[in-house]
């Protein structure tokens, strides 16, 4: 019952997240019109417009993994009314949903704290940004984006850190999670229909590979796996969200750029995680107290 409860109040918070970012996004773009420099609005310069564009791309990412644990739940409501109501099912259908249903919920597991991490942890730094695009008047406890700030930097906390978030993650990537889930995901990939997309859905087959192959060098120790599952959840993020960006695209070729930055920017960071989980072992563990007792002794 307990953790029924902290799952639902998760996906709460990961709703709080993405809320919270997203009035930051709205109060950066419309200041960064306003603002002019150089004789130009802020939002005209080229550094400015890359730092906008990455704040979107970091607030649908988030909203999309939210959406797709969101829908499972959902889903899985509906198949357990269905069952209580259809009387007339056979056991044949019966097992069928509840196979079904057994899917879903081995995702949602896995989804809950994904979803909760990445929209507080990209809540915090949207908001962080939003004071940046501000400048000093964005600092000042009044702002609007400041308060945003505080607001969000509360959602990485409660509920769960966003440490506890990637631990409870590798906990159901070791019960087997992964197999269900990229299953489901090279099932979407490979049907989507807008040919444009096929080289970003090539990019993400090969980082879900590539997870896997990294996934290997975690069954060697079980205190190295620990200290590796926020570079796990990172990447499994990076192909959960890259899908679901991908089906949004093929249905709206307006968010074909969206879903293209995403895939461009995150399958370099998942493999820069999986060569570091690959070429290290549990000997970063002791170099890390040992970094940490310079200052404590």
């Amino acid at each position: 019952a307990m953790l029924d409860l902290m799952n639902n109040a998760r996906l709460g918070v990961a709703a709080q997240g993405v809320g919270i970012a997203e009035a930051a996004v709205v109060e950066a773009i419309r200041y960064s019109r306003q603002r002019k420099q150089f004789g130009m609005p802020i939002g005209d310069q080229p550094l400015m417009k890359s730092l906008l564009s990455r704040m979107v791309v970091s607030l649908e990412g988030s909203r999309a993994l939210l959406y797709r644990v969101s829908a499972l739940v959902d889903r899985n409501t509906a198949i357990q009314a269905a069952l209580a109501r259809e009387t007339m099912l056979s056991e044949a259908e019966r097992a069928e949903l509840g196979r079904g249903f057994e899917r879903n919920q081995t995702q949602i597991r896995l989804f809950t704290p994904l979803a909760k991490y990445l929209a507080t942890e990209s809540c915090d730094s949207i908001t962080r940004d939003a004071i940046q695009v501000h400048g000093g008047s964005g600092f000042m406890a009044e702002s609007t984006v400041g308060k945003l700030h505080l607001d969000g930097i509360i959602t990485t906390i409660y509920e769960g850190t966003s440490e506890i978030q990637v631990s409870f993650a590798l906990k159901e990537i070791g019960k087997g999670a992964l197999g269900i889930v990229f299953d489901e995901l090279r099932k979407e990939l490979g049907s989507l229909g807008q040919a444009t997309l096929h080289p970003f859905a090539e990019k993400v087959m090969a980082g879900i590979e590539r997870i896997e192959e990294s996934s290997v060098a975690l069954i060697r120790d079980f205190g190295y796996a620990l200290l590796s599952a926020q570079a796990v959840a990172e990447m499994v993020i990076a192909v959960i969200v890259a899908t679901e960006l991908l089906r949004q695209a093929d249905i709206s070729p307006d968010r074909t750029e969206l879903a293209a930055r995403w895939v461009h920017t995150k399958m370099l960071e998942l493999e820069t995680h999986a060569r570091r989980v690959i070429d290290g072992d549990a000997g970063r563990i002791e170099r890390c107290e040992k970094i940490v007792r310079l200052w404590s002794e």
